[in-house]
Order: structure tokens, then sequence, then C-alpha cells
């Protein structure tokens, strides 16, 4: 990909992603890691075959409401659909995914981590500045489904670890404030143009990504 890439001569994000349309071109790294067994024996060592080797898939959609004003943004519906095989423990897997979700959601909107730029010291070791997420930043309407009739062969009785993948998911909830943010850009200053964000995507550079000043507010 690298090498390809090296021979394009683009300006913008937006033609180089319809570069990559065009070509069949990937903007994304993969990479497959297999988990191996061993076990110890004596003083010998012994490895046997791949096991484990599979892929957990989910996909969500996720719609927030954002108020432009001060940043601050509700999470109001989420639809989760995950493939864990045949689940051993369906209770288990779907609060697994709550879980991970919720981990994302501070890792793409709140959990902001600020450094002296002196010293190194952390400034945000407080709960007044460093803002896991809480009971009231969850979605208001959450629905979870695991997705039947999909064992998985190559797990344990079918079924497949839920671990933490859902925490990607999250990032839903980043690209829909920005949305968000390109919409209200659009609607007061005629503005239709790529927003830059980084994760996470504060309530501080919510409002700031909006552009409001007082030529737009009236009493």
């Amino acid at each position: 990909m690298q090498s390809r890439l090296a021979q394009v001569t683009v300006s913008t994000r937006q033609s180089l992603a319809s570069y990559s349309l065009s070509n069949s071109l990937t903007l994304y790294g993969q990479s497959d890691v297999d988990t191996w067994t061993s076990a110890l024996t004596s003083n010998q060592h012994q490895t046997g075959s791949p096991f484990l080797n599979y892929h957990t898939y989910c996909v969500a959609v996720t719609e927030t409401e954002v108020d432009i004003l001060t940043g601050e943004s509700q999470i109001r519906r989420v639809d989760i659909m995950a493939d864990y095989g045949e689940s051993l423990n369906p209770m288990l897997d779907i609060g697994q995914t709550e879980g991970g979700f919720v981990m994302g959601l501070g890792n793409f909107l709140t959990e902001d981590t600020l450094f002296d730029s002196k010293t190194g010291r952390i400034l945000t070791d407080g709960t007044w500045n460093y803002k896991p997420p809480t009971a009231k930043d969850i979605p208001i309407d959450w629905r979870i489904h695991l997705l039947p009739d999909t064992p998985n062969p190559n797990g344990i009785r079918s079924s497949k670890a839920t671990g933490e993948p859902s925490i990607a998911l999250s990032a839903g909830a980043l690209l829909a404030n920005k949305l968000a943010v390109e919409s209200a850009r659009k609607d007061l200053f005629g503005k239709d143009e790529f927003i830059p964000v980084v994760a996470p995507f504060t309530v501080e550079r919510t409002q700031q990504s909006v552009g409001i000043n007082e030529s737009v507010l009236s009493v």
C-alpha cells in the first residue's frame, strides 16, 4: 500500500479517498496473530498447532445529540449486532459488550490526558479534570443483539471470546458528534467543509469546532 501511495499526489483527504475508491486501494492496515498452544512437561517444551484462530465481528449504529453552545452531547440510541458464535452465556457477552463500549466512550469523548510541557507532570489526575464515563454518559436507548445461528468451528463449544472488541464501536459516537458539528456549521455559516478531529473529542473541542461567535447570537 505504501509503495502505491508514494506515487500519488493529492492535495486533500477527499482527493485521496476518491483515488483510493477508484483504484480499489484500502487505507487501513491489518495483521493476523495466531495463538499457539504449548505444554511444559518435565524439561521439554512442546508446541502444537495454532488454535482459536478466528475473528470477532461487531457493527453498531449510533445516534447522538449535541448542544452546539456548550459542546455537551447525549447518546440517544445505539444498536449493536455482534457475532460471538454460539454464545456460552448471552447475558455475560452482552455485559462485556456494554462494558467495552463504555470504555471506548471514555477514550473517544471524555478521558483527556494533559501533561505539563516543562516538567512532564500529569495535569489531569483528579476528578475535576479527568472524566471517565459515568452512568449519565451511557446510551439512553441501548439495544444489543447477538447474531444467531453462527457457530464458530474454531472456538470452545462453537463460541467466541468477547473481551473488548466493542471498544472500537464507540468511535461512532465521536463521528456522530462530528457530523452534528458539521451540520451546525452548514446551517449557521453556510460552510460545508471537512473538520479534522482528534480523540478524545471532548466537550471543549466540540464547542470550539462549531466556531460560534457573538455575531450569530441574539437575545
